[in-house]
């Protein structure tokens, strides 16, 4: 196989010439001194290969021989791991085994190999001096070699869309960041632009690229990638799916509903759904209760990855702000579930630690000018039944600190929220 279509590298002084960098860069170079296979996962477009490329850069500005670096993708060539490996070592003239030379094998896409962790395995375990970094972008898969295969040698990185900062970065604006109170309007307003750019090629589109490219990237997945992936004979049945939690982000899913909606029986409905969220295109938000029996059994919000992807098939209509804002923050890796009572009682997001015997901290998006004393009123019944004695109000420009007889609400502008997510958390003196 031509290898050099892949390892420009290996080029005399050739750079990939990427200096921007997403926050995950810096767990992925740290990695590549660790024994452990590096995964990297996340939906299209979200820059995994150009990560991949960036540690080669920087593996060869540390003096790294290039020759010692090998990239592949199978997205571009089919064939397998072990066809790879055993090339890879005629082309470089050596045998693993019979060398001391770490050897740096970057693999993209390596879930449209068959058995690939069985055959990355093999070459981890007979080869100490192999490190292994490897991407793709079908959760599933990967989740499911690691776990049967790779058990215990695997570092798991999920790649999202774009954070608030990272936006700012790609769009040359992050100094705003770092002096936070002389910019203040042009955060909000970028916040706002934000919200519809979440991937790199869109920071500085207008809105109906923004469009076209959320299609191009739910087309992609639904028609071409998870037919691949799973026994799936009908992908329109999932983009109606996806075109229904498109126009209503946040809708209490139940399959019988959808399943009527969409003409498919309740069975099939979950499972397109968890075909959906194990390719990371939709998260599920859970009805918070301390007893983890009753939260399985109440209805679940959905989301689909990102707000980018809002009204790409809704070309006259357009989601209220206020919801995507709140559908930005539940995309958080930190919030898993929002809270609503029989009684209507609700709470957009809360945050919990790993277990949910752990204090939870009840989150409301109140994108609005002013904030009155109704939008505090799910925060201070989620407060009194859970017996906490901290909320966050995430709102449009007010700040400061509400007491109320329960304890303290925090009212924090979303754009500062967004900046800094370490602010959605329980406070220490609680």
């Amino acid at each position: 196989m031509n290898f050099e279509d892949f390892n420009l590298h290996w080029t005399s002084g050739f750079h990939y010439d990427m200096p921007l960098k997403r926050d995950a860069f810096g767990p992925l170079s740290d990695g590549l001194a660790k024994p452990w296979i590096n995964i990297l996962t996340g939906i299209r477009r979200t820059g995994k290969t150009t990560l991949m490329k960036q540690l080669i850069d920087s593996l060869v500005s540390s003096g790294v021989d290039p020759y010692d670096i090998l990239y592949f993708s199978f997205d571009e060539e089919s064939t397998d791991v072990r066809s790879v490996m055993q090339d890879f070592e005629h082309k470089i003239g050596k045998r693993f085994a019979l060398t001391d030379r770490r050897y740096y094998i970057f693999l993209d896409e390596v879930q449209k190999v068959k058995d690939w962790s069985e055959q990355v395995k093999i070459y981890y375990d007979m080869h100490k001096n192999l490190k292994f970094v490897v991407s793709g972008s079908a959760s599933l898969l990967i989740r499911k070699g690691s776990r049967e295969s790779l058990a215990g040698r695997t570092m798991d990185i999920v790649l999202p869309p774009l954070g608030f900062r990272e936006y700012l970065r790609f769009k040359g604006l992050e100094p705003m960041a770092d002096a936070q109170s002389m910019h203040e309007s042009d955060l909000g307003r970028e916040f706002e632009a934000y919200l519809y750019r979440q991937f790199i090629e869109l920071v500085n589109e207008d809105l109906s690229v923004v469009k076209n490219y959320s299609r191009s990237i739910i087309e992609k997945s639904i028609y071409v990638d998870l037919p691949k992936m799973y026994p799936l004979s009908d992908p329109e049945g999932l983009m109606s799916i996806v075109k229904l939690v498109s126009s209503t982000p946040g809708m209490l899913l139940d399959y019988t509903t959808v399943g009527s909606h969409i003409g498919k029986n309740r069975n099939t409905v979950s499972d397109y759904v968890r075909y959906l969220t194990e390719s990371y295109l939709l998260k599920l938000g859970y009805n918070y209760s301390k007893s983890m029996a009753k939260t399985e059994k109440k209805l679940r919000r959905a989301y689909l990855a990102t707000p980018t992807f809002a009204d790409m098939y809704r070309p006259d209509s357009v989601t209220p702000i206020s919801r995507l804002v709140e559908w930005s923050f539940f995309m958080s890796p930190d919030v898993s579930y929002f809270w609503r009572t029989p009684q209507k009682d609700e709470v957009d997001l809360v945050v919990t630690g790993p277990y949910l015997d752990q204090p939870p901290l009840p989150v409301e998006v109140k994108y609005v000018e002013d904030v009155t004393s109704s939008d505090l009123k799910g925060l201070r019944k989620f407060m009194r039944s859970f017996g906490v004695k901290d909320g966050v109000l995430i709102t449009k420009h007010t700040e400061g600190t509400l007491a109320v007889d329960e304890g303290k609400i925090r009212q924090i502008p979303a754009w500062k929220a967004a900046l800094d997510p370490g602010l959605l958390h329980r406070e220490k003196d609680h």
